[in-house]
């Protein structure tokens, strides 16, 4: 399970299960996914967060304001062994309402 981190700006946290209809609401945008192979339809949604349980990405965050706790988006961090053909690249990514 990830740590918090905190900014001025925003607060990474881990997922709750009471994250997901955010969760599946931001998946649904057209245009916030539109660089990430588009829209999730609901169950490709339960799938992915469920991942975030049960040792998916790596590292994985809700994105939230820290005044309102309002839940704002995601970021992931991927890390692949060295060798691992499992995983193709290590990475970052980022997902945000506008």
């Amino acid at each position: 399970m990830p740590s918090n981190i905190e900014t001025a700006r925003l607060k990474l946290r881990a997922y709750r299960e009471d994250d997901l209809d955010a969760f599946a609401s931001l998946n649904a945008n057209d245009e916030v996914r539109c660089h990430v192979g588009g829209s999730l339809t609901r169950a490709e949604t339960v799938i992915r967060f469920r991942s975030f349980f049960d040792g998916g990405p790596d590292e994985a965050w809700a994105i939230t304001l820290p005044d309102t706790g309002a839940y704002i988006g995601h970021c992931w961090l991927l890390m692949c062994e060295h060798g691992s053909f499992s995983c193709p690249a290590s990475g970052v990514g980022a997902t945000a309402q506008r």
